[in-house]
């Protein structure tokens, strides 16, 4: 299972407050998938924006190892 969390918006304080935010609401989403996590905030065409970020868990194959 991997886990996914994220924001749009055209405010700037909210999407700040999104981005101070999101590592908590990682860590809310560990038990989906705790082998790796990420972020991402996106600046888009004038004050749009965006936050994500989620969290892998792997899958490890007979034949292939990690997937």
């Amino acid at each position: 299972m991997c886990g996914f969390v994220g924001m749009v918006s055209s405010s700037s304080s909210r999407l700040r407050d999104a981005d101070n935010n999101l590592s908590s609401a990682i860590d809310q989403l560990r038990h989906r998938g705790p082998d790796s996590s990420g972020a991402l905030r996106l600046d888009l065409e004038g004050p749009l924006g965006a936050v994500v970020g989620h969290t892998r868990l792997r899958i490890i194959g007979k034949s292939r190892g990690d997937r």
